[in-house]
């Protein structure tokens, strides 16, 4: 059984791609603004579109497929309570 708690590399992604909101970030952005490998940086988006949080879209970019990453949540901001 796969925990539902999320790592702290894949919460920083996620808040990372909230910021782009509908727009999102390409893959290859994204783990440039993380730092990490682009090994790592798949791993971390297909984990969050399992999880459902993200969606990856096929896109042709740079002269290359890659994948668009949006969030599929929406920020909570808690100064509304």
């Amino acid at each position: 059984m796969q925990s539902s708690k999320i790592s702290k590399l894949e919460e920083k992604a996620l808040k990372l791609l909230l910021k782009y909101e509908d727009k999102g970030l390409l893959q290859s952005e994204l783990w440039h603004k993380l730092g990490v490998t682009s090994r790592d940086g798949s791993r971390i988006a297909i984990k969050l579109e399992k999880r459902g949080l993200i969606k990856r879209v096929k896109e042709f970019a740079n002269d290359r497929w890659t994948r668009r990453l949006v969030p599929l949540v929406k920020p909570f901001d808690i100064s509304v309570l």
